[in-house]
């Protein structure tokens, strides 16, 4: 007998059925494909992966910085852990309870006390408490201990003048006074930065005895 012939509703199933089976080895192909490549932590050289977390600290996208540096900090061998561990605890300052900042900072401070950054990192919070928050007096705690702890510290000279006007916009006038004038005599200021603590001086002296002040504007910027 003669072979029947295929009606053409039999031969259009088989056509889809035929497709459908290649579509499911390309996807697969597709599937092996994405998992051989590398993710993208791992693709990205490590200071560029630092320097885009960096941007966005600075940016204040402290989040976005987070998902990077988590991963970063929790692969091994990555190079200049001290300083991407620095960089997650700059994301820390966004959040604005000073509980939260402290331990960040004291947490790093700990993890790598020989780190050039841990000095720093101690003087950015009270730069946040100062500027941030505007809390003198835990700004004053932070400077104070920035200068017990690290008085060779290139950032000590600075840290006089924002540790004098954060003194000032506490009341403690006679304190900042003392700190104006050991800041004259160990550090050879630029013109401007005398200037300035010149006014901070003047200003403390006119204010022995008066009520504590609003805050007072001083013309030096965090690093």
């Amino acid at each position: 007998h003669a072979p029947r012939r295929m009606s053409g509703r039999t031969t259009g199933c088989r056509r889809i059925a035929g497709r459908i089976i290649c579509l499911s080895v390309l996807t697969a192909m597709h599937v092996l494909a994405l998992s051989a490549e590398p993710s993208r932590a791992d693709s990205i050289d490590p200071e560029n992966l630092l320097s885009q977390a960096r941007i966005l600290i600075d940016a204040g996208q402290s989040e976005s910085a987070r998902e990077i540096l988590i991963p970063y900090l929790a692969a091994s061998g990555n190079p200049r852990r001290d300083y991407a561990d620095y960089l997650l605890t700059l994301a820390s300052f966004s959040d604005t309870t000073p509980e939260m900042t402290r331990t960040a900072v004291d947490r790093f401070r700990r993890r790598y006390p020989d780190s050039k950054f841990a000095p720093l990192a101690l003087f950015r919070l009270g730069q946040f408490y100062r500027v941030t928050l505007r809390n003198s007096d835990m700004a004053v705690s932070a400077y104070s201990q920035f200068l017990s702890e690290y008085p060779q510290s290139p950032l000590a000279s600075e840290c006089h003048l924002w540790l004098a006007s954060a003194l000032i916009d506490a009341g403690q006038y006679d304190r900042a006074i003392a700190t104006c004038h050991q800041a004259l005599a160990i550090y050879d200021y630029g013109s401007g930065e005398k200037n300035t603590l010149q006014g901070l001086l003047d200003f403390a002296r006119q204010s022995v005895g008066r009520p504590t002040p609003g805050a007072v504007t001083v013309d030096v910027r965090p690093p």
